[in-house]
């Protein structure tokens, strides 16, 4: 994305963020970028991503109580490596929106749960992390 590449761009994006959050009483925003470093985006996407977010945090912590940051990210692990650094963005959000919907779709040449909550039993390679449980949220399957 252009304007997280450009110091400026991002200044005036991040102002009026803020400008509008005020405006329409809103108490945060949610960056929905799908996905950094995919989609036709480069790979400094992901490093830029993580600029963004901290300089929208920094901004954002300026107001009592301070305006929420979110974002909604990717749930599969292929999409996780190569857009977020997580650890680095623990502490920059309040809130991780994972699109767990976004599991699987059309885009297959099969049927299988769009949404799952655990892993389905014949599932291979890279199918072996697309489910809620996989992502890290822990309750038991069985």
């Amino acid at each position: 994305m252009q304007m997280a590449a450009d110091p400026a761009k991002r200044k005036t994006f991040i102002e009026s963020s803020i400008t509008r959050m005020l405006m329409h009483g809103f108490d945060g925003f949610d960056v929905d970028w799908e996905y950094p470093s995919n989609r036709g985006g480069v790979p400094e996407d992901k490093e830029n991503f993580i600029t963004l977010m901290r300089e929208l945090r920094e901004e954002f912590d300026k107001f009592s109580p301070p305006l929420l940051l979110t974002s909604a990210v990717a749930a599969g692990k292929s999409t996780i490596d190569t857009a977020y650094d997580v650890i680095r963005l623990v502490p920059l959000l309040d809130k991780w929106h994972i699109m767990a919907y976004d599991y699987h779709g059309a885009w297959e040449t099969f049927t299988h749960h769009q949404a799952p909550l655990c892993g389905y039993f014949a599932d291979e390679e890279e199918f072996l992390t697309f489910s809620v449980v996989s992502g890290g949220i822990h309750f038991n399957c069985s």
